[in-house]
C-alpha cells in the first residue's frame, strides 16, 4: 500500500504540475515506470491487490491512472515484453487520461445520467490527449496508445471507431487494463468490484471488446480467482486468496480464515486448492466479505 500511494503521489504532482505550469517531462515518468516493474516482480501478491488499494480523497483520475498502469505492466511483463516496452505501456497507461483532466470534473465523477452533449465531450478525451503528448514530444507509438485506449476491436469504441487489426498492441492492453482499474475503483454510484467479477467480466469480452492475447496475459497475471479475493472452498472452509497457480488459473493458493462452520480461526493455514478437499467452488458476496472482515 506504501508503494501504491507513493506512485499516488508521484502522479497527483505530475498532473499538478501540467495544469498549473504546462509542464509534462517524460524521464521521470521512465523511472517511475522502471522502479514500478521491479516492485511488481518483487511484491506482485500485494500490489495486484487493486481493489484494496485504497487512495482516500484523491482526484479519481489520478487514482485511476495509477491503478491502470499497474495493472498494464503487470499484463504486458505476463506477455514477456522487454523492459523499455513495458516502460512505454506504463507511461501510456499512467497519461491515457490526461485529455480528461482538462474536462469539468462534473462529466466523470457524477453520478447521474450524462447528457448527449456530455457524452460527446467525454469521447474528446483521447484525441486532447493523443493532442498534448505530441506537444511534448512523446514517442508516437505512446501518443497513438492513449488516443487507442478507447477502442473496441470490433469498432464500437471511440473516437474514430477503428477495429482490431488496426489498433496498436499499447491500446489492446490499456482499454482492459483501463477497465480493470476503473471497475475496482470505489466511484460515486457503488462499492469497488471483486477481482473475480471483473475477470468474468473482461472474458465475455474477448474477441469482440477485447485482444484474446491480451486477456490471457491478464488471467495469467491474476488468474480468476485474484490476488485478495475471498472465497468459498468444497471443504467448508471459508479462505483468502494469496497467490496464483502459474498456468492453472481455476486453483489459486489460499490462506484458510475460518473452520468449515464458518467461524474465524487465529492460525490460518495456507493450501492448495488443486486438492479436491480444498476446490474453490464460489466467492463470497459483498456483505459476505464485510462481516468476515469484522470477524477477523
Amino acid at each position: 500500500h506504501k508503494q501504491y500511494m507513493d506512485l499516488l503521489h508521484f502522479a497527483e504532482q505530475l498532473f499538478g504540475n501540467f495544469l498549473q505550469n504546462n509542464i509534462l517531462p517524460m524521464q521521470p515518468i521512465h523511472d517511475r515506470m522502471k522502479t514500478l516493474q521491479g516492485q511488481l516482480r518483487d511484491q506482485r501478491r500485494f500490489l495486484l491487490r487493486i481493489p484494496e488499494l485504497n487512495p482516500g480523497h484523491t482526484n479519481y483520475i489520478v487514482d485511476h491512472a495509477v491503478k491502470t498502469a499497474i495493472v498494464a505492466v503487470a499484463t504486458a511483463s505476463s506477455m514477456k515484453m522487454p523492459p523499455h516496452r513495458l516502460i512505454d505501456v506504463g507511461t501510456a497507461a499512467l497519461l491515457h487520461e490526461i485529455g480528461m483532466i482538462r474536462l469539468p470534473s462534473q462529466l466523470y465523477m457524477s453520478d447521474r445520467q450524462l447528457t448527449p452533449k456530455e457524452k460527446k465531450a467525454i469521447t474528446t478525451s483521447p484525441v486532447l490527449g493523443f493532442k498534448v503528448l505530441r506537444q511534448f514530444n512523446y514517442p508516437m507509438q505512446v501518443c497513438l496508445a492513449v488516443l487507442e485506449s478507447r477502442e473496441n476491436l470490433d469498432g464500437s469504441g471511440y473516437p474514430r471507431g477503428i477495429t482490431g487489426d488496426k489498433l496498436s498492441q499499447y491500446a489492446k492492453i490499456l482499454n482492459p487494463a483501463s477497465t480493470f482499474a476503473a471497475m475496482a475503483s470505489t466511484r460515486p454510484y457503488r462499492a469497488p468490484i471483486d477481482g473475480h467479477t471483473i475477470m468474468k467480466t473482461l472474458l465475455t469480452g474477448q474477441n469482440s471488446r477485447y485482444d484474446k492475447e491480451v486477456l490471457q496475459a491478464m488471467v495469467g497475471t491474476f488468474s480468476l480467482f485474484p490476488y485478495g479475493t475471498f472465497v468459498q472452498l468444497a471443504s467448508g472452509n471459508r479462505a483468502i486468496v494469496i497467490d496464483i497457480t502459474p498456468g492453472n488459473p481455476r486453483n489459486p493458493t489460499v490462506r484458510l480464515v475460518t473452520d468449515r462452520e464458518g467461524i474465524v480461526i487465529s492460525e490460518q493455514p495456507v493450501v492448495d486448492t488443486t486438492s479436491e478437499q480444498y476446490t474453490v467452488t464460489g466467492v463470497l458476496a459483498p456483505d459476505e466479505v464485510k462481516k468476515l472482515r469484522d470477524a477477523m
